[in-house]
């Protein structure tokens, strides 16, 4: 599917599963950004029921595309952008978390990955998670907790283009308010 949209230089593909179920969520990774940008802004909004493997009951869903900052964190200060992405996704003493909670009502937020140095939670995986806690009867809150975040994100993206002005690379400041 995502080779006749014009990605064909996908890298890897990760179902995300539990207990045998798909979670309707993957992660693809691709070998150029600007696959990555083609795939995102084709898929987002489209139909579910537009892949192939979709289920029946997701006739009525709609895509929703999204970039990790995984591979980015995991290179540190390395990446392309020259920042510590893990510091600047928690924000300063874990802020960025902290105001994604509040914004959304959730019980607990967290980042987790195995670059976590402070303020998140150190696990084996190499990429890094939202990972949100909540009560069945609080489900809606996630949607909230995916907005703010989202929008934190869109900020970071913003302050890393403004402070490269077109060289490619910022030099680690301080998460942004």
């Amino acid at each position: 599917h995502l080779y006749r949209l014009g990605a064909t230089d996908v890298k890897e593909i990760l179902l995300l599963r539990r207990q045998k179920q798909s979670k309707g969520m993957a992660y693809v990774v691709f070998n150029r950004h600007e696959h990555a940008v083609l795939a995102k802004n084709k898929l987002q909004g489209m139909p579910a029921s537009s892949i192939p493997c979709a289920e029946a009951s997701q006739e009525q869903q709609v895509l929703q595309v999204r970039f990790s900052e995984s591979e980015r964190c995991i290179n540190g200060r390395s990446n392309v952008y020259g920042a510590d992405m893990a510091i600047l996704l928690m924000g300063p003493r874990g802020r960025a978390m902290v105001e994604v909670k509040e914004a959304s009502g959730l019980r607990k937020v967290t980042l987790t990955g195995r670059n976590m140095k402070s303020f998140g939670q150190v696990d084996e995986d190499p990429r890094v998670h939202l990972v949100v806690y909540y009560e069945p009867d609080e489900v809606d809150n996630v949607s909230k907790a995916l907005e703010h975040w989202g929008r934190q994100l869109g900020e970071i993206h913003r302050e890393i283009v403004e402070r490269s002005k077109g060289k490619g690379k910022g030099k680690g400041w301080p998460w942004m308010p």
